[in-house]
C-alpha cells in the first residue's frame, strides 16, 4: 500500500525488498488530506477485498514503510507449515508487542498488539476485516489486536522504517504516538 504521491517511500521499499525475490505490486492510493488514518484504513480493506476477488487464500500486505530483516529458507518453510497447520486469519511479519506468548512451533509467536505494516490476511481473515465497514475513528490495527488471534513470525522479520528515514502520514494525526488504542 502507497501513497501515489510517496514515490521516496516506495524508492525505500524496493531496495528493502530487493533481493526477497517477493514480486511486489502496489495498491497506490489517493492522500485522504482530512483524516490520513481513515485513508489507511481504507486502503486496508480495498487490499482485503482485493485479494478475494482474486480468490487468494492467503495474502502478504505490506505498507510501504515496511522493512525486511535477513531470514533463510528454513523461517519460510516454518511459516508456510504454520500456515497450513495453524490456519490463522492473521499472521504478522511484524508488529508492535503489546503481549507475546511462545508456541510449540519453532518461530512462531502468539501475539496482541499494534501494526499493519506487514502481515498475511487468510481468506477467511480477508472477510472479517470487510465485516468491518466503515472507517469509525480507530486505526485499522487497533482492529485487527481486538478481532484476531494474532500470530507472529519471532523473532520478527519486517519492521517499520524510523521516522527521521521515511517520516509517516500518520503520526501528526494520531497526535505523535505510536501503536494507537482507544
Amino acid at each position: 500500500i502507497s501513497l501515489r504521491e510517496r514515490q521516496d517511500r516506495r524508492s525505500l521499499f524496493e531496495e528493502q525488498f530487493s533481493a526477497s525475490g517477493l514480486q511486489v505490486e502496489y495498491l497506490l492510493v489517493d492522500r485522504d488530506g482530512e483524516d490520513p488514518q481513515r485513508g489507511c484504513y481504507n486502503s486496508h480493506l480495498h487490499c482485503a477485498a482485493v485479494a478475494l476477488e482474486r480468490g487468494y487464500r492467503r495474502v502478504l500486505i505490506f505498507e510501504d514503510d515496511a522493512t525486511l530483516e535477513p531470514f533463510g529458507r528454513n523461517t519460510v518453510a516454518r511459516i508456510n507449515r504454520f500456515l497450513e497447520v495453524g490456519q490463522p486469519e492473521i499472521f504478522y511479519l511484524g508488529i508492535i508487542l503489546g503481549k507475546i506468548w511462545l508456541t510449540w512451533h519453532l518461530g512462531i509467536a502468539r501475539a496482541r498488539g499494534q501494526g499493519a505494516h506487514a502481515y498475511i490476511l487468510s481468506a477467511e481473515g480477508c472477510q472479517k476485516v470487510l465485516a468491518l465497514g466503515a472507517y469509525s475513528g480507530r486505526g485499522i490495527d487497533n482492529y485487527y489486536s481486538k478481532i484476531f488471534k494474532g500470530f507472529c513470525s519471532f523473532p520478527m522479520l519486517s519492521q517499520q522504517q524510523p521516522e527521521n528515514t521515511c517520516a509517516s502520514d500518520i503520526q501528526v494525526f494520531r497526535g505523535g504516538g505510536v501503536g494507537y488504542i482507544d
